[in-house]
């Protein structure tokens, strides 16, 4: 899970009193999600500070310029001010603000799915905070850089840096940070297939979200820790957890979570052979898949719900949901499926003699 900061003024910045009310008004702007607001308050200030060749105040309002338009969703103009601001915070020699803004132009390449850039920024920053000292800023882009690496299918490499973080977090006493990391190393020793590493780090992740009441990040670790005990034939474990997974996302009224999680309780009944149970979740789920316009998901679930209905026999409910996964697979350029879906309607439909 990527981390980013907020964005500190310097002591130059905040000694040049109307760059400073600008720098207040875009702040109280952004977090009222007023992005064209802020950016003009920011702009207002950097305008202040150039005039005044305040190069503090100008490197924190291209930094601040940068924040916005990364919350915007403009990954271009954002590094273009990054860019601005760590030139200038280069030339000031100010190192914790380099760390702040590099992991911050990390974090975009990140996003974008450029991992390998978004590497050579955290670790620029993870050089720099180490330097510093700065422990929590330190477990944070290790944790970044165990992102990255999982997001490059390393994941031996994401779990030794994602330790690193485990280890500061546990030593600084943040229980936040412990919690995040251990789900992450959950989903990593997930994908390696290492199930009873899984559980042990999602079990401890959970205890912790519990424990601070961070529902939403319980709820996907007792997801996760359901899939780990499907995976290894634990069915029962499996079903119970799902289903206190699926109490927290009902609390919560997050349509996500409840379509993944439906579907999840499917699924393992469709493979325990409780077929008028899947369907029931599958159908469940899928109000929440068409809620959200989650074309694949709708599009797998079509497909399912159509294999029951073969099996039980209903061959006109099995053509007409599989006629539906096929308009939405096609749509979305999934040629293997379309190919799949091509021979069950022809089988289903040479049984109904058409």
């Amino acid at each position: 899970m990527i981390r980013v900061w907020a964005i500190v003024l310097t002591m130059a910045a905040l000694s040049a009193g109307a760059g400073c009310e600008f720098f207040q008004t875009g702040d109280t702007a952004r977090r009222t999600r007023s992005t064209e607001a802020s950016l003009a308050a920011y702009q207002e200030a950097l305008e202040i500070h150039r005039a005044e060749d305040n190069k503090p105040g100008m490197a924190t309002a291209h930094a601040k310029i940068g924040r916005a338009y990364q919350e915007k969703g403009e990954p271009g103009p954002a590094l273009e001010s990054y860019q601005e601001a760590l030139g200038l915070y280069q030339e000031l020699e100010d190192e914790p603000a380099q760390a702040l803004t590099l992991n911050s132009m990390g974090n975009i390449h990140y996003d974008q799915g450029n991992y390998d850039q978004a590497l050579h920024y955290f670790q620029q920053s993870l050089v720099l905070m180490k330097e510093i000292k700065d422990q929590p800023g330190t477990a944070t882009v290790l944790g970044n850089i165990g992102a990255a690496q999982q997001a490059m299918a390393d994941q031996e490499q994401a779990l030794g840096f994602y330790q690193q973080a485990l280890d500061l977090y546990e030593e600084l006493g943040d229980e936040q940070g412990q919690a995040r990391t251990l789900s992450d190393m959950g989903w990593a020793h997930h994908q390696l297939g290492d199930m009873a590493e899984a559980l042990q780090s999602y079990e401890r992740a959970a205890a912790l979200h519990r424990k601070l009441g961070n529902d939403a990040q319980l709820a996907l670790a007792l997801g996760n820790m359901g899939v780990a005990h499907q995976n290894q034939g634990d069915y029962d474990k499996a079903l119970e957890l799902y289903m206190e997974s699926l109490q927290v996302r009902e609390e919560l009224q997050d349509p996500a979570g409840l379509a993944t999680t439906l579907n999840n309780i499917g699924r393992l009944h469709h493979a325990e052979g409780r077929l008028d149970q899947a369907l029931e979740f599958y159908e469940r789920s899928y109000e929440y898949q068409r809620r959200l316009r989650d074309e694949p998901a709708m599009a797998w679930t079509f497909a399912a719900v159509a294999r029951i209905h073969e099996r039980q026999g209903n061959d006109e409910d099995a053509l007409r949901h599989y006629q539906e996964a096929l308009k939405l697979y096609r749509r979305l350029g999934e040629e293997a499926e379309v190919a799949r879906l091509l021979e069950r309607i022809a089988d289903v439909t040479r049984r109904l003699g058409r």
